[in-house]
């Protein structure tokens, strides 16, 4: 079977009368050809919106998690190994 190559790159504007941009996006790519086959590649993004200034805080946290639990639960246990 033909390889897929993926390329990610981001690209993000802070919103009117904001400083900064506060989205987040996270992926994870597998590293051998196992985590290929079994786990394939995520990406998560999170529109860093919110009130007090936190926006980016928690969107970082939302990518972060989603990506880690994605990927830890396709990791079996080596207990159950």
């Amino acid at each position: 079977m033909p390889e897929l190559e993926a390329r990610i790159s981001t690209a993000s504007a802070a919103g009117f009368g904001r400083p900064a941009s506060d989205d987040a996006l996270a992926s994870r790519t597998p590293s051998t050809t196992l985590e290929r086959l079994s786990h394939g590649t995520i990406w998560a993004l999170a529109d860093g919106i919110g009130q007090g200034g936190r926006g980016g805080e928690f969107a970082r946290a939302a990518v972060a998690a989603v990506v880690s639990q994605y990927w830890d639960a396709l990791t079996p246990d080596p207990a159950e190994r």
